[in-house]
């Protein structure tokens, strides 16, 4: 899908997925988001709420991103999680709000920015403050499984969705249970943002 001017009519009311092909403005890659937080370093450090490695050597934004970053191979797996405003105003010029959440909707603060190699073992994405939630994908590739709630699964069908850099999912996990996952054909960082709105 690459325009959809028609969102809240056609999938809103039905919270039914969808994925917007090459919509990112710029692809976060890991020399990107490294460069902005050895510049703004001190507003993204005290806008997070939660940093979790399953590396030792990265037990901190300082320790990840002042590393060589020679772990491309690996399993590493790091959730950094923000919600306010310092940090939020900063990721948003790199993952910026996609086109289809209207300017009436509310965008809530908590952001999450997931960084996956790709021997990263699957995982359930979280739950969000609000229930419609997009991911975007920066570098790399992330396969991304909905499964749907039991209070669906007659009308509702699980769906996997490859994510490649720049493209915009859109689910509701009020119908939809994610789960993210490595991909085989792929040797690169992953670098996944998640925002909600209602």
């Amino acid at each position: 899908m690459t325009k959809f001017p028609n969102y809240a009519r056609a999938f809103a009311s039905h919270a039914k997925p969808f994925v917007i092909k090459k919509r990112m403005k710029k692809v976060a890659t890991l020399e990107l988001l490294t460069r902005v937080y050895l510049t703004k370093s001190k507003e993204l450090i005290g806008g997070t709420t939660q940093f979790e490695s399953s590396n030792n050597q990265y037990l901190s934004l300082d320790q990840y991103f002042k590393s060589n970053h020679n772990h491309a191979a690996n399993n590493v797996h790091i959730v950094w999680k923000m919600n306010r405003v310092s940090a939020v105003r900063i990721i948003r010029k790199i993952f910026s709000r996609p086109y289809f959440i209207s300017e009436g909707s509310e965008v809530a603060l908590e952001r999450y920015i997931f960084l996956d190699g790709p021997k990263s073992l699957p995982y359930q994405l979280p739950l969000t403050e609000f229930a419609n939630v997009w991911l975007a994908q920066g570098q790399g590739y992330r396969m991304i499984a909905l499964e749907p709630l039991e209070k669906c699964e007659r009308n509702c069908s699980q769906i996997s969705i490859l994510l490649s850099p720049s493209d915009v999912l859109y689910y509701n996990w009020q119908v939809y249970r994610p789960r993210s996952m490595p991909v085989r054909f792929s040797n690169n960082l992953s670098i996944t943002f998640m925002g909600s709105f209602y």
